[in-house]
């Protein structure tokens, strides 16, 4: 029968093995012929091949710690700046806000002084002090109103300050932000992309200082 034939059937024989294939023979060493010359030529050739391998791993190894540590201080350091100046422009307005209510109150006490002077005199009028009097109150007078006028117009040029810091944070924010775009999408090596980004944050951040110290400069006050 098929069941019969099935069980008493002869089993197929296991193919053999592939023959393994010989050892590779360990690389001669032509050394042991070669003339000192060429000993010291191939490795001179060896020298400079393990020295690449080397320069290859730094510029890995300083792609992977170095430059994005770097990097991430100068982002750090430009924020820092950028709120520095904010600080910076809010203490100086205020305090000119302050003095300016202070000339205020000054000139209102001042006019107050004169009017009463002005009273005085004109009881005495006609008289050659009189005059000379009421002439050197009035220049006084004119005085307090051109330094008010000027306190005033000091304030108005901070916030025309404020105005111009806050666009150039926003330049110096979205061209950063070009700029990290534009490396990130070229064809250089990590370390190279790196190493360009981070001289591009400092002397960003060099720039923004230079234009923040012009902004808040002072007459005969570098150093405020």
């Amino acid at each position: 029968s098929k069941a019969a034939n099935a069980g008493g059937g002869k089993a197929k024989p296991t193919p053999a093995p592939p023959a393994k294939s010989p050892p590779t023979p360990p690389p001669v060493d032509n050394d042991a012929d070669a003339t000192a010359e060429e000993r010291e030529a191939r490795a001179l050739v060896r020298e400079r091949m393990m020295l690449q391998q080397i320069d290859e791993l730094r510029e890995k190894l300083n792609a992977t710690h170095k430059y994005p540590i770097i990097i991430e201080r100068l982002t750090r350091d430009l924020e820092l700046l950028k709120e520095e100046s904010e600080r910076r422009l809010e203490r100086q307005v205020a305090e000119s806000e302050e003095l300016l209510k202070r000339q205020d109150d000054e000139i209102g006490r001042l006019q107050l002084k004169l009017d009463e002077r002005q009273q005085q005199l004109q009881q005495r009028a006609g008289t050659a002090d009189t005059v000379g009097e009421l002439a050197r109150l009035k220049a006084e007078n004119d005085i307090l109103h051109d330094e008010n006028r000027a306190n005033a117009g000091r304030l108005i040029d901070f916030a025309k300050k404020a105005e111009s810091l806050g666009k150039q944070v926003s330049e110096v924010t979205a061209d950063r932000d070009r700029l990290r775009r534009e490396i990130e999408a070229s064809s250089l090596t990590d370390a190279q992309k790196a190493r360009i980004l981070g001289d591009a944050l400092r002397a960003q951040k060099s720039n923004f200082r230079k234009r923040l110290l012009e902004c808040f400069a002072r007459d005969g006050d570098d150093d405020d």
